[in-house]
């Protein structure tokens, strides 16, 4: 009797199961139709003030209020995001300036948003950030929100208040976000770190000048991020990150000085770089085959003898980028020719597939 019971309670469970994935997928299947609906209608009134503007009128006020009390449902914000986004991707010659004449509604917005979940707050700050709509904006309000925003426990919503804060096109807004990070313990991925620095919209030398200035206020992750970033711009802090490769004890720091010199050559670092491949061959992976890229800035004899000494390394990898480093050098002689090295026959291809590769690049007559 008890199995019978069991057979249909379990047969019971199957059935609910059953009409639950239904009802799912029907509601699914309704909602994407709703958002379709919805889409289209944003669409149809947004191409109507694109219309306004190539008749040189302005867009809508009753347009703007619609948008407002649409954008703060947070998903009415992902469609029209999405309509946006596919304009801007598609490159179409009026969003820009529907963009600005919707700044204020934004901008409004981040108010409602402060409110809401880190989810819904992120997501509207990764919108305003991308539609560039903060730049300039000196409201201290707006301000205190975004700087309160890099304290919060969702680290999406940090990292998008960061990037925000950076889209401001304002120096010391910028250093400041940086040292208050540096002050906390929150963690900050280094790629957000570094994108903040790279899609920086103001004065690129004066926030160089700042963060440089203050180097030791800085905590080591933002360190490794500025001097990488400073490798890109090539500005003249050779001396300063050559003594930082030599004194520091951060591993981290090492290795992005290294990244630094793959970009900025530096006669005096040549040795250093030497001693770095000497020292961490077949021990220390990252360092030495940064420091073996980085010998590619040089041809001097020894930068050649440490490269081939490199070639035969017991790791591939290693080799494979000694040999491209060799090739690349190889491209910027004239009275120097490397053919009397004798390559392992796997070594010798890959170095010949290097030389070839790049003489393509470089639009040579092989």
């Amino acid at each position: 009797m008890n199995v019978v019971y069991l057979i249909i309670i379990y047969g019971v469970i199957c059935i609910c199961m059953i009409l639950f994935n239904v009802l799912a997928i029907i509601y699914g299947e309704g909602s994407n139709k709703i958002n379709d609906l919805k889409r289209k209608k944003y669409k149809q009134k947004i191409k109507e003030q694109f219309k306004n503007i190539e008749n040189k009128k302005e867009v809508d006020k009753e347009h703007l209020k619609y948008i407002k009390r649409k954008l703060k449902h947070g998903n009415e914000l992902i469609i029209i995001d999405s309509i946006i986004t596919s304009y801007k991707r598609r490159e179409n010659k009026y969003i820009d300036e529907y963009l600005l004449a919707c700044k204020e509604v934004f901008i409004e917005l981040i108010y409602h948003y402060n409110k809401k979940s880190n989810t819904e707050k992120a997501y509207y700050l990764s919108a305003i950030r991308d539609y560039n709509l903060l730049y300039k904006c000196d409201r201290k309000e707006v301000e205190r929100i975004l700087f309160n925003s890099l304290q919060d426990e969702s680290f999406y919503s940090r990292d998008n208040a960061l990037l925000a804060i950076s889209k401001m096109g304002s120096t010391d807004k910028l250093y400041n976000a940086l040292i208050k990070i540096s002050n906390s313990d929150k963690f900050f991925h280094p790629n957000i770190i570094s994108n903040s620095l790279n899609i920086f919209n103001g004065n690129t030398s004066e926030l160089i000048k700042l963060l440089m200035n203050n180097f030791d206020k800085l905590r080591s992750d933002i360190k490794c991020s500025l001097i990488e970033y400073i490798a890109y711009y090539k500005t003249s802090y050779n001396k300063f990150i050559l003594e930082l490769l030599l004194s520091s004890n951060d591993r981290n720091i090492k290795l992005s000085a290294l990244k630094y010199f793959e970009y900025i050559s530096y006669k005096p670092a040549l040795k250093v770089l030497i001693d770095y491949v000497d020292k961490y061959l077949n021990i220390d992976f990252n360092l030495c085959i940064t420091a073996i890229k980085a010998l590619r800035n040089y041809s001097d004899e020894k930068s050649i003898n440490t490269l081939k000494k490199a070639a035969y390394s017991d790791n591939f990898k290693m080799r494979n980028m000694a040999c491209e480093s060799l090739a690349v050098i190889r491209l910027g002689l004239s009275a120097k020719d490397l053919d009397e090295f004798v390559f392992e026959e796997d070594v010798n291809d890959l170095y010949n597939y290097h030389i070839h590769k790049n003489k393509k690049k470089s639009g040579e007559v092989l």
